[in-house]
């Protein structure tokens, strides 16, 4: 990548990044959408917050994936709304870090005030498997 394509890049991502905070907010509202992470209004905010990876990752799938996705880590993570007892099953790396442990009890509350879909969990693993 040129110099001057990284630049542009850059100059881009903070205009995204400051744009809804600052005064000039008017000027960033024409930022394209595929630029913006996914979101749904139907959903509750605590579950979008803990469902919507930061940006750039959320650029790569719709609010579902997520999800889904979500859900599926939240039965090997979780017990309801609290963290698991037992983080055997936990495929998350960073399961053994004091960041992980502190957080993951209002991951698991914010996961469990998303809507399931109606499709069983074994098609839900399935697809996630193959994507």
């Amino acid at each position: 990548m040129s110099r001057s394509t990284l630049s542009l890049l850059t100059i881009l991502l903070v205009a995204v990044l400051t744009g809804r905070n600052s005064a000039h907010a008017s000027l960033f509202s024409a930022v394209p959408k595929c630029l913006k992470c996914p979101d749904d209004p139907s959903l509750p905010i605590g579950c979008l917050k803990n469902i919507i990876p930061p940006w750039p990752i959320c650029l790569f799938h719709d609010v579902d994936y997520f999800r889904r996705v979500a859900l599926d880590g939240a039965t090997r993570c979780c017990d309801g709304e609290d963290a698991a007892a037992d983080m055997s099953e936990c495929r998350c790396p960073k399961k053994d870090t004091a960041k992980f442990v502190d957080s993951i009890g209002d991951w698991c509350k914010g996961v469990a005030s998303c809507p399931t879909d109606a499709k069983g969990g074994s098609e839900v693993d399935a697809t996630i498997a193959s994507e």
